[in-house]
């Protein structure tokens, strides 16, 4: 069906000529501020539990507690991999879409 529809079309696309504008002031006063507040508080929240994973499997490793360490370090790793991602959400959106977000 789908190659069907791709025929149908002339078999080499339909390019409406319609590109996206990132000029409009509402983008660029409030919601790339906005979109950058979020982004910066979600970092350190993560960063802020990555530390108290850590601080958890430290106490438990020094007390011998093993449940404590395995959910210290689960909650570091999740953390920081969070953190990772949430760090990466610009330059992704940027080089999927070819959006010059950062100039």
């Amino acid at each position: 069906m789908i190659n069907a529809l791709y025929i149908q079309a002339g078999g080499g696309g339909i390019n409406p000529g319609v590109s996206p504008n990132m000029g409009a002031p509402w983008v660029q006063n409030f919601l790339q501020t906005f979109a950058g507040q979020i982004i910066g508080t979600a970092i350190v929240c993560f960063v802020i539990t990555a530390v108290i994973g850590l601080i958890v499997w430290g106490g438990s490793k020094m007390f011998g507690a093993s449940a404590g360490q395995s959910m210290g370090i689960q909650g570091f790793i999740v953390s920081l991999v969070a953190a990772l991602l949430v760090g990466s959400i610009g330059g992704a959106i940027m080089w999927f879409s070819g959006w010059n977000l950062f100039g």
